[in-house]
């Protein structure tokens, strides 16, 4: 299982947008790692599904696609798990500690 401290930037960002939101597309997921990582959209596009599946082998989020009822268009979409977000918990609590010193 991955640690807080062995998340890519990404990665991170994921969490963050679940924990905030709870249930989110690709699309949503695409922006919120293209707005906090300074990733190009293709790269964001290119690479989404491999982060999710990362986190989702870690039990630390649910992802996987999602069709619509004529099965022509598949998005994916991802939750945060339990162990998702003590890990945001424990990212934030350490942010905390730092800017206390």
């Amino acid at each position: 299982m991955s640690t807080a401290s062995t998340l890519t930037p990404e990665q991170e960002a994921i969490l963050r947008e679940l924990d905030e939101f709870n249930i989110r597309t690709e699309f949503e997921l695409i922006n919120a790692v293209f707005v906090s990582c300074s990733k190009t959209r293709d790269v964001c596009n290119d690479n989404l599904s491999k982060w999710l599946l990362e986190l989702r082998d870690q039990g630390l989020i649910w992802a996987g696609p999602l069709f619509t009822k004529s099965n022509s268009q598949k998005i994916w979409a991802a939750a945060i798990t339990a162990a998702g977000r003590e890990i945001i918990d424990r990212i934030n609590m350490r942010a905390q500690t730092v800017a206390q010193e």
